[in-house]
């Protein structure tokens, strides 16, 4: 049993308490790897927050408008326009009756990293919500937002004839 503690303590001295470079360039190799896949994921990620965040404040606009219109607030219908503007940003607006500046009570731009892909360029979208009932005034509307750096990205809000918003 001596000679065996013996023969381990001779291992442990010679043994070094230095990694070798090629453990080094394995170990930095691999956290490369981790991370940039990480960096990855993290855009991605970042992307759908982004529609997700634009979604939510779309529908929430949208159930404004229409309980604005079925609470009968200033005596008129409300209605919200989705636009997609040949030149300037992709906006959404809320309005009293119809749209037209004087009665744009607030306008909510998409910003840079979202874009409306229907309506599509240069058209628009309006849905004006009856007082009392709160249905709209068309029969079925459907906006659909998508990522613009990352078009597989996108999100869809649906309003029927009964004024129910799905998304």
């Amino acid at each position: 049993m001596e000679k065996f503690f013996r023969f381990f303590l001779k291992i442990k001295n010679y043994k070094s308490s230095a990694f070798t470079l090629a453990e080094l360039l394995i170990t930095m190799g691999i956290l490369v790897v981790i991370a940039s896949t990480g960096f990855v994921y993290l855009g991605g990620y970042r992307r759908t927050a982004e529609i997700d965040s634009a979604l939510q404040k779309m529908v929430s606009f949208t159930r404004e408008a229409q309980m604005r219109a079925k609470t009968g607030q200033d005596g008129v219908a409300w209605g919200i326009r989705w636009e997609n503007p040949l030149a300037g940003e992709d906006f959404y607006a809320l309005f009293k009756e119809t749209y037209a500046s004087t009665n744009t009570v607030e306008i909510i731009k998409l910003g840079n990293a979202i874009e409306f892909t229907d309506p599509s360029a240069s058209n628009y979208y309006d849905v004006i919500f009856q007082r009392v009932t709160g249905n709209p005034d068309v029969t079925s509307t459907t906006i659909t937002i998508t990522s613009r750096a990352d078009a597989s990205i996108t999100k869809t809000i649906t309003i029927n004839s009964l004024g129910q918003i799905n998304y």
